[in-house]
């Protein structure tokens, strides 16, 4: 009698301390929670990370891109199979392991995992229906979706410099990403997202999403091609990827030609021939660009500067005296920052 007493103190010893320690685990949990849109599907996640640390905006920030990131790579019917959904949260753990100092999260809890099979076409097109507490919620959703889309637009006009750490960005990107969320018919929200994405400009995740992000923009609106572009050939650059954007600065030059002439296009143009190595590729491009359009000048000076690190002076002369024709003829018209450039390029021996 005496021992099924001691046995049973010991029972209700062990459950209160696995209670408690249940309690503890669950102090100990820091959720994620994150609506993920993709091509043909949509992904409401919501996962638990275990850990005695505390997770800082910024670090929280890395952890949701990262998380869109992985979830966007995969196909809807890899994330339907069991096996593909233990590979992704191995594939999370790696993520938010390499996102903190001295991690050592061995493993997540789902507490959400609800996938939805969702054409981009099905998730724009105007859903009627004939309650009017539907309808209504639609419109707010809407209503919300462009008063967020507002916010974060605002904070990209007025921001020259952005400081990523700042609590004003971090704020900003989780508005633009809500737009997106409430409304993802609007093309000019991804692009305001994607934006915002670039300047994390060393975190993969945030480079994949705003590729992602862009897109998405383009396959609602082909219209925003020149926008689209100019997103992706930055995200390209910041992802060290130098073959798609060339791919990229190409394509835009071919539609606008004109575009050489913007000194960031210029210089962009530059940088990735010149990381890239493929420095004849880049000099025998803006050769046949020149013979077609004499008097682009930023073609002129891309061309000089590819000449400079490949160490050659082939045509270098020829290229300078056209430079110095068309600084006589349109000094006028040159912004300040053009003329000094060129005048720079022209002194220099």
């Amino acid at each position: 009698m005496l021992k099924v007493k001691m046995f049973m103190v010991f029972i209700l010893v062990f459950a209160s301390y696995l209670v408690a320690y249940e309690e503890e685990e669950q102090r100990s949990l820091t959720p994620i929670k994150l609506m993920v849109h993709a091509k043909n599907f949509s992904l409401q996640l919501t996962y638990q990370i275990p850990s005695n640390n505390e997770y800082d905006k910024k670090t929280l920030v890395h952890i949701k891109l990262g998380t869109i990131a992985l979830v966007k790579k995969k196909s809807k019917e890899v994330l339907k199979s069991v096996d593909g959904k233990k590979e992704l949260k191995k594939e999370l753990v790696d993520m938010i392991n390499s996102n903190l100092e001295n991690s050592n999260v061995t493993t997540i809890y789902y507490s959400k995992f609800l996938l939805k099979s969702k054409e981009i076409s099905n998730m724009t097109s105007n859903v009627t229906s004939k309650k009017s507490d539907l309808s209504r919620i639609k419109i707010d959703k809407k209503s919300l979706a462009l008063k967020k889309y507002r916010a974060s637009y605002k904070f990209l006009l007025k921001e020259k410099k952005i400081d990523t750490t700042s609590e004003k960005y971090q704020n900003a990107l989780f508005e633009a990403e809500d737009a997106t969320r409430l409304d993802p018919s609007k093309s000019k929200y991804w692009i305001n997202y994607a934006m915002l994405l670039l300047p994390l400009e060393n975190v993969q995740e945030a480079q994949v999403s705003a590729e992602v992000a862009a897109k998405i923009a383009y396959s609602l609106n082909k219209k925003n091609d020149e926008k689209v572009n100019m997103i992706l050939l930055q995200s390209y650059i910041n992802q060290f990827d130098f073959i798609k954007a060339s791919e990229v600065i190409k394509e835009l030059l071919e539609k606008e030609p004109v575009l050489i002439n913007n000194l960031y296009i210029s210089d962009t143009f530059v940088s990735i021939y010149a990381f890239s190595g493929e420095l004849e590729d880049g000099i025998d491009y803006l050769a046949s660009l020149i013979s077609n359009h004499p008097s682009y000048y930023g073609a002129i000076i891309a061309e000089i500067k590819l000449h400079k690190i490949n160490k050659t002076t082939d045509n270098v002369d020829d290229l300078k005296d056209n430079l110095r024709f068309i600084y006589k003829k349109y000094r006028k018209r040159l912004t300040s920052d053009v003329s000094s450039t060129i005048k720079t390029i022209l002194e220099d021996s």
